[in-house]
């Protein structure tokens, strides 16, 4: 779950998955250029296909950069375990494809 809104973040497959309102949105692992935990200095907004907007606050985040930068508020203590899930499963993915 991602703090202070109704979405959920999975890694699924070769997916990175965001469940947002009613809304699977998907990036591709072998997409990924970098995933980072960070603090957010000030708040952000990225938009999605069909006009969805994700909104993160200020505080710890994840920031997922394939052609863009996408923020995405986490509590504190799951930061530096999703990116090494997320950096493991990416890197098995380039792996497999070769």
């Amino acid at each position: 779950m991602i703090p202070g809104m109704r979405a959920r973040l999975r890694v699924q497959g070769t997916r990175l998955l965001l469940d947002l309102d009613k809304r699977t949105h998907t990036r591709y692992l072998k997409d990924l250029l970098n995933v980072t935990f960070e603090q957010l200095p000030e708040p952000a907004s990225w938009q999605l296909p069909r006009s969805t907007t994700v909104e993160a606050p200020a505080g710890p985040a994840l920031r997922v950069t394939t052609t863009i930068d996408e923020w995405l508020p986490v509590d504190e203590t799951d930061g530096d375990a999703l990116v090494v899930i997320i950096v493991t499963r990416a890197r098995d993915e380039i792996r497999r494809l070769g």
